[in-house]
Protein backbone atom coordinates (compact mmCIF):
# COMPACT_ATOMS: atom_id res chain seq x y z
CA UNK A 1 0.00 0.00 0.00
CA UNK A 2 1.41 3.37 -1.02
CA UNK A 3 1.96 6.20 1.43
CA UNK A 4 1.17 9.83 0.55
CA UNK A 5 4.79 10.80 -0.02
CA UNK A 6 5.39 7.83 -2.33
CA UNK A 7 2.97 8.94 -4.98
CA UNK A 8 0.35 6.66 -6.53
CA UNK A 9 -3.43 6.77 -6.82
CA UNK A 10 -5.30 8.29 -3.93
CA UNK A 11 -7.74 5.38 -3.96
CA UNK A 12 -4.86 3.16 -2.85
CA UNK A 13 -4.41 4.98 0.47
CA UNK A 14 -5.44 3.38 3.78
CA UNK A 15 -8.38 4.54 5.92
CA UNK A 16 -6.44 7.71 6.77
CA UNK A 17 -6.80 8.95 3.19
CA UNK A 18 -10.13 10.80 3.60
CA UNK A 19 -8.66 12.97 6.36
CA UNK A 20 -5.60 13.72 4.25
CA UNK A 21 -7.75 14.65 1.28
CA UNK A 22 -9.82 16.97 3.44
CA UNK A 23 -6.64 18.63 4.72
CA UNK A 24 -5.43 19.14 1.16
CA UNK A 25 -8.76 20.75 0.29
CA UNK A 26 -8.22 23.40 2.93
CA UNK A 27 -10.84 22.31 5.45
CA UNK A 28 -11.07 24.78 8.32
CA UNK A 29 -13.10 25.36 11.46
CA UNK A 30 -13.22 28.03 14.15
CA UNK A 31 -10.64 26.75 16.67
CA UNK A 32 -7.72 28.93 17.71
CA UNK A 33 -4.21 27.50 17.67
CA UNK A 34 -4.41 26.95 21.44
CA UNK A 35 -7.69 25.05 20.99
CA UNK A 36 -6.07 22.83 18.34
CA UNK A 37 -3.36 22.07 20.88
CA UNK A 38 -5.96 21.26 23.56
CA UNK A 39 -7.72 18.92 21.14
CA UNK A 40 -4.47 17.04 20.53
CA UNK A 41 -4.19 16.09 24.22
CA UNK A 42 -6.86 13.52 23.41
CA UNK A 43 -4.80 11.98 20.60
CA UNK A 44 -2.03 9.43 20.68
CA UNK A 45 1.48 10.06 19.24
CA UNK A 46 1.38 11.69 15.82
CA UNK A 47 3.24 8.75 14.26
CA UNK A 48 0.47 6.32 15.24
CA UNK A 49 -2.62 8.53 15.48
CA UNK A 50 -2.36 10.77 12.42
CA UNK A 51 -6.13 10.73 11.84
CA UNK A 52 -6.78 12.29 15.25
CA UNK A 53 -4.09 14.93 14.71
CA UNK A 54 -5.48 15.79 11.28
CA UNK A 55 -9.03 16.04 12.63
CA UNK A 56 -7.91 18.42 15.40
CA UNK A 57 -5.92 20.61 13.02
CA UNK A 58 -8.88 20.86 10.64
CA UNK A 59 -10.99 22.33 13.42
CA UNK A 60 -8.79 25.43 13.38
CA UNK A 61 -9.13 28.58 11.32
CA UNK A 62 -6.68 28.97 8.44
CA UNK A 63 -4.54 31.27 10.60
CA UNK A 64 -4.66 28.90 13.55
CA UNK A 65 -3.60 25.97 11.36
CA UNK A 66 -0.64 27.97 10.04
CA UNK A 67 0.40 28.92 13.59
CA UNK A 68 0.11 25.35 14.80
CA UNK A 69 2.05 23.90 11.87
CA UNK A 70 4.93 26.29 12.67
CA UNK A 71 4.87 25.21 16.33
CA UNK A 72 4.68 21.55 15.36
CA UNK A 73 7.62 21.91 12.94
CA UNK A 74 9.72 23.43 15.73
CA UNK A 75 8.71 20.60 18.05
CA UNK A 76 9.86 18.02 15.51
CA UNK A 77 13.32 19.61 15.41
CA UNK A 78 13.63 20.06 19.17
CA UNK A 79 12.23 16.60 19.93
CA UNK A 80 15.39 15.09 18.49
CA UNK A 81 17.60 17.95 19.67
CA UNK A 82 17.47 20.00 22.85
CA UNK A 83 14.50 18.02 24.18
CA UNK A 84 15.77 14.52 23.41
CA UNK A 85 16.38 13.68 27.07
CA UNK A 86 13.04 15.05 28.26
CA UNK A 87 11.11 13.37 25.45
CA UNK A 88 12.85 9.99 25.48
CA UNK A 89 13.69 9.51 29.15
CA UNK A 90 11.19 11.79 30.90
CA UNK A 91 7.42 11.65 31.07
CA UNK A 92 5.10 13.02 28.42
CA UNK A 93 4.51 16.25 30.32
CA UNK A 94 8.25 16.84 30.84
CA UNK A 95 8.61 16.51 27.09
CA UNK A 96 5.87 19.05 26.41
CA UNK A 97 7.34 21.56 28.88
CA UNK A 98 10.71 21.36 27.12
CA UNK A 99 9.18 21.63 23.65
CA UNK A 100 7.17 24.71 24.58
CA UNK A 101 10.19 26.41 26.16
CA UNK A 102 12.40 25.54 23.17
CA UNK A 103 10.05 27.18 20.67
CA UNK A 104 9.29 30.58 22.28
CA UNK A 105 8.44 32.48 19.07
CA UNK A 106 6.10 29.80 17.79
CA UNK A 107 4.61 29.32 21.25
CA UNK A 108 3.80 33.02 21.61
CA UNK A 109 2.20 33.12 18.16
CA UNK A 110 -0.01 30.16 19.04
CA UNK A 111 -0.89 30.92 22.65
CA UNK A 112 -0.52 34.72 22.61
CA UNK A 113 1.60 34.36 25.74
CA UNK A 114 5.28 34.05 26.58
CA UNK A 115 6.70 30.65 27.47
CA UNK A 116 8.82 29.81 30.49
CA UNK A 117 9.90 31.81 33.49
CA UNK A 118 9.84 31.29 37.24
CA UNK A 119 7.67 32.45 40.11
CA UNK A 120 7.44 32.00 43.86
CA UNK A 121 5.35 28.83 44.16
CA UNK A 122 6.66 25.71 45.86
CA UNK A 123 6.57 22.26 44.28
CA UNK A 124 3.44 21.27 46.21
CA UNK A 125 1.77 24.52 45.17
CA UNK A 126 2.44 23.66 41.52
CA UNK A 127 0.43 20.46 42.02
CA UNK A 128 -2.29 22.39 43.86
CA UNK A 129 -2.46 24.77 40.89
CA UNK A 130 -3.08 21.82 38.54
CA UNK A 131 -6.36 21.07 40.34
CA UNK A 132 -7.87 24.30 39.00
CA UNK A 133 -6.97 23.47 35.38
CA UNK A 134 -8.73 21.44 32.73
CA UNK A 135 -6.53 18.42 31.84
CA UNK A 136 -6.58 19.56 28.20
CA UNK A 137 -5.70 23.21 28.88
CA UNK A 138 -1.97 22.91 28.28
CA UNK A 139 -1.31 26.64 28.62
CA UNK A 140 -2.83 26.76 32.11
CA UNK A 141 -0.97 23.59 33.14
CA UNK A 142 2.31 25.00 31.91
CA UNK A 143 1.67 28.29 33.68
CA UNK A 144 1.30 26.30 36.90
CA UNK A 145 4.75 24.81 36.35
CA UNK A 146 6.26 28.19 35.50
CA UNK A 147 4.71 29.75 38.60
CA UNK A 148 7.21 27.76 40.67
CA UNK A 149 10.70 28.76 41.72
CA UNK A 150 13.57 27.21 39.76
CA UNK A 151 14.05 24.67 42.56
CA UNK A 152 10.33 23.87 42.69
CA UNK A 153 10.26 23.28 38.94
CA UNK A 154 13.18 20.86 39.24
CA UNK A 155 11.42 19.05 42.09
CA UNK A 156 8.23 18.88 40.05
CA UNK A 157 10.16 17.53 37.04
CA UNK A 158 11.67 14.80 39.24
CA UNK A 159 8.21 13.72 40.42
CA UNK A 160 6.80 13.89 36.91
CA UNK A 161 9.67 11.82 35.48
CA UNK A 162 9.40 9.21 38.25
CA UNK A 163 5.66 8.87 37.71
CA UNK A 164 6.16 8.41 33.97
CA UNK A 165 8.77 5.69 34.49
CA UNK A 166 6.64 3.95 37.15
CA UNK A 167 3.45 4.01 35.06
CA UNK A 168 5.34 2.39 32.19
CA UNK A 169 7.05 -0.10 34.51
CA UNK A 170 6.44 -1.22 38.09
CA UNK A 171 3.00 0.45 38.32
CA UNK A 172 1.79 -0.43 34.83
CA UNK A 173 -0.89 -2.85 36.04
CA UNK A 174 -1.93 -0.73 39.01
CA UNK A 175 -2.19 2.36 36.82
CA UNK A 176 -4.44 1.07 34.06
CA UNK A 177 -6.71 3.68 35.59
CA UNK A 178 -4.37 6.51 36.59
CA UNK A 179 -7.08 8.11 38.73
CA UNK A 180 -7.54 5.01 40.88
CA UNK A 181 -6.47 4.67 44.51
CA UNK A 182 -4.44 1.59 43.51
CA UNK A 183 -2.41 3.69 41.08
CA UNK A 184 -1.95 6.52 43.57
CA UNK A 185 -0.67 4.10 46.21
CA UNK A 186 1.71 2.43 43.79
CA UNK A 187 3.14 5.75 42.62
CA UNK A 188 3.56 6.95 46.21
CA UNK A 189 5.66 3.90 46.98
CA UNK A 190 7.63 3.95 43.73
CA UNK A 191 8.36 7.68 43.90
CA UNK A 192 8.71 8.16 47.66
CA UNK A 193 12.00 10.09 47.38
CA UNK A 194 10.90 12.74 44.85
CA UNK A 195 7.51 12.97 46.58
CA UNK A 196 9.25 13.74 49.89
CA UNK A 197 11.38 16.43 48.19
CA UNK A 198 8.31 18.12 46.68
CA UNK A 199 7.27 20.42 49.53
Amino acid sequence: MLLPDQGGPRADLPALAPDLRRAEQGVTGNFTCAEIDACLWGCGPKSTDQACWTACEQKGTATAQTEFKALDACWMVQGSGACTSACVVGSAFSCWVCLYQSCPTEFKACFKAAAGGTGSATCSQIFTCFKSCSPTDSLSLLKCVWSGTAAAQQQYAAVDKCQGVAIAGSCKTACKDTASTTCTTCLSNACSAPYAACK
